[in-house]
C-alpha cells in the first residue's frame, strides 16, 4: 500500500521516540503530525483530520484514555484508526483501550517492520461513507490561461482552451487590463465559447460597471490602432 499522501497524528511526550517516529514514518511517505498531549492531540483534531493515529497510553498528567473518551464525542469517531503505544502488557487495560474505540496497540520498543504493517492494514480497512445523491448541483472555480485577441469599450475576447458557458460570471487578469484600471470590473461571457482550431475557443467577455471614463481609453486606443 501507497503511504505518500497519508497523515499520521503521532500523540506521544517523549521527544526522542517522536524524532525516531518521524524518521521511521517519513522515510516510508507518511506526513507525520505530532502531538505531546492529549489535548493537543484533541484539538489537532478538530481542525484537521489525519487518515490514523498513533497514541501513547503515558501523557504526562494526560493519559491515551483521557483522548479516546473525547475522541469518541466527536462526529464519526470511528472513521480515523487508533493505533495505542505502550510499555505495558496489560490485558486489561488494552481491552478498555478497544472498547474505547482504539482498533490496535503495539508493545515498546517499537520495531518498524511490525508498525508499518499494523498502519496499512488499518488503513487499508478504513473507508468513509459515500452518500448517494439524486441530483445536486454543484459550482466549480477554474483557473487557465488565455489571450486577449479583440478588444472593444464594452468586451474583449478570450481565446483559450476552456469552452465558457454563457451568462458565466468569472475573473479576468491581465496585464494590459490592470494597465487600463479594468482589472477590478465584473465579467461575464457572452454567448457560448465558439470553438477555433487545435482545442481553442473563442469566448466574448463582457465588461460590468465600466464607466464613461474607462469606456474613453478604449475608444482612443482602437482610434490609433493602425489597420
Amino acid at each position: 500500500m501507497d503511504l505518500r499522501n497519508k497523515t499520521i497524528l503521532v500523540i506521544d511526550d517523549d521527544d526522542d521516540l517522536c524524532l525516531l517516529l518521524q524518521k521511521m514514518l517519513g522515510g516510508s511517505g507518511l506526513n507525520v503530525v505530532r502531538a505531546s498531549s492529549a489535548s493537543a492531540g484533541l484539538e489537532l483534531l478538530k481542525k484537521h483530520a489525519p487518515h490514523i493515529i498513533l497514541l501513547d497510553l503515558k501523557l504526562g498528567e494526560e493519559n491515551g484514555l483521557t483522548f479516546l473518551q473525547q475522541k469518541k464525542l466527536l462526529p464519526n469517531p470511528e472513521l480515523i484508526p487508533v493505533i495505542i503505544m505502550t510499555a505495558l502488557n496489560d490485558k486489561r487495560v488494552l481491552a478498555l483501550c478497544l472498547s474505547l474505540g482504539a482498533v490496535d496497540f503495539i508493545i515498546k520498543p517499537i520495531s518498524s517492520p511490525k508498525l508499518l504493517i499494523k498502519i496499512k492494514k488499518h488503513l487499508k480497512d478504513a473507508s468513509f461513507p459515500t452518500i448517494n445523491l439524486r441530483s445536486e448541483r454543484a459550482f466549480a472555480s477554474l483557473e487557465c490561461e488565455g489571450d486577449l485577441t479583440h478588444l472593444n469599450e464594452v468586451s474583449c475576447l478570450v481565446r483559450s482552451s476552456i469552452r465558457l458557458k454563457n451568462g458565466a460570471e468569472l475573473k479576468l487578469k491581465a496585464q494590459f487590463l490592470e494597465d487600463l484600471g479594468l482589472n477590478n470590473l465584473s465579467f461575464r461571457t457572452v454567448g457560448q465559447g465558439l470553438y477555433e482550431s487545435s482545442g481553442r475557443f473563442n469566448n466574448e467577455v463582457a465588461f460590468l460597471g465600466i464607466t464613461e471614463r474607462q469606456a474613453q481609453q478604449i475608444r482612443m486606443l482602437t482610434t490609433h490602432v493602425k489597420r
